[in-house]
């Protein structure tokens, strides 16, 4: 009985052959210049979509096939190929028969004779359509980016490991006056800033650039048209695949406007509290759930206690022990209502003796409604007669 047929040497090679051309979609092509026959590999067939039984390949068959956008192109590389007795490589597009368009690198060369003579060009053709979309895709989002970039309202820079500038962003010369052509290729420390912020900002991006850490720094110049402004800087280390830092981000932020409306709003409070702490009656302020938080200096001076004893629910202590139930029970109710709270009762003073008060306090409510803190004061009645028990209920009569 005669066994199964073994494939001879050159068969078993052209089939490995043809499985790595298979495997990484490319195709073969030699061109005969004398006889202009055209031959191609099989996978060449499948990536043009030529039926490789149909008629055999032309040149003009090759050229319908190649994008009418590119064949210019394509040709005038070939030809300058020629000319120079080099090879060429150049990206081109296909149309397919269903009308899908592909991309393809052709890599070819001819070969000459013994006489020197061009006998044929031959090479490959690689399908790059997937790596031709990605290329797009991406060169699309770089220049997204570089818009987003440019426009920004931050300045944004980019340092070597060495603070020299690479890229700067146009916004620099409105944050300190400088061209951004002027910085580049620059130390940090020489491109002109004022000493001090200077070398501020380089000691934070050295540090930044040892620890592989991000960081921010607030500072502050005087800039153009001589103003001072309030810049909040985010320093972040960019890495090296063998993960050192070779670059350093910075975007910073021009905090101006905030930092002017933050300290004119803390010098506003300060005159407040000043103002509170100058008036006769006692002032105070509590959280939405009654944990009181700050009283004025009068407080103090008429109580004699401190920060401390008086913090959260302490002011307790100098309140008549027979009478507390009945502030707690209205304090309380009023939280949990929002209601504002009024009531008439004595506290204790730094002498020890205890005269009426009338107390009112005030919910402050945010758009919802919800009580966000109580304003309250305790205005010293005892000018107008003696405490009773029904002062206890109903509010003292006003002068």
């Amino acid at each position: 009985m005669n066994g199964p047929e073994v494939p001879d040497e050159n068969w078993l090679a052209r089939e490995f052959v043809d499985q790595a051309l298979s495997a990484g979609n490319i195709g073969l092509f030699s061109w005969n210049l004398a006889s202009g026959e055209i031959t191609w590999s099989p996978h060449h067939y499948l990536i043009f979509d030529v039926d490789p039984g149909g008629p055999a390949i032309t040149y003009d068959l090759f050229r319908s096939r190649v994008h009418p956008d590119d064949i210019d192109e394509l040709e005038a590389q070939v030809k300058a190929a020629r000319a120079s007795r080099s090879s060429y490589k150049h990206e081109y597009r296909i149309v397919r028969r269903d009308g899908r368009v592909r991309a393809v690198m052709g890599v070819g060369r001819f070969v000459r004779g013994l006489r020197g003579e061009e006998v044929c060009m031959s090479g490959v053709v690689l399908d790059t359509t997937e790596a031709h979309q990605l290329r797009i895709e991406l060169e699309q989002r770089v220049r997204q980016l570089a818009t987003l970039v440019e426009n920004s309202p931050d300045l944004i820079v980019r340092l070597t490991n060495d603070l020299r500038l690479v890229y700067v962003s146009p916004v620099i010369e409105s944050y300190v006056g400088l061209a951004r052509e002027h910085c580049l290729n620059r130390s940090i420390l020489d491109i002109g800033l004022p000493a001090e912020f200077a070398a501020k900002l380089a000691r934070e991006m050295a540090l930044a650039v040892q620890s592989g850490q991000a960081s921010m720094v607030e500072s502050h110049l005087r800039g153009k048209n001589d103003q001072t402004r309030y810049l909040e800087s985010r320093l972040v280390p960019e890495f090296a695949p063998d993960g050192a830092v070779e670059s350093l981000l910075t975007i910073t932020t021009d905090v101006t406007a905030h930092a002017l409306t933050k300290r004119a709003l803390a010098q506003s409070e300060s005159r407040l509290r000043a103002l509170a702490d100058a008036l006769p009656p006692l002032a105070w302020s509590a959280h939405a759930d009654g944990y009181i938080h700050w009283y004025n200096q009068s407080w103090f001076r008429y109580t004699g206690t401190t920060e401390a004893d008086m913090a959260g629910w302490g002011w307790q202590s100098v309140h008549d022990p027979a009478l507390l139930p009945l502030v707690l029970d209205k304090w309380k109710g009023c939280i949990a209502t929002g209601e504002p709270f009024e009531m008439v009762f004595p506290l204790k003073g730094a002498h020890g003796a205890f005269r009426p008060f009338l107390t009112r306090a005030r919910p402050i409510k945010n758009d919802q409604g919800q009580v966000e803190q109580w304003i309250g004061s305790n205005t010293d009645i005892s000018g107008y007669g003696p405490l009773t028990a029904s002062a206890l209920q109903t509010p003292a009569a006003q002068p």
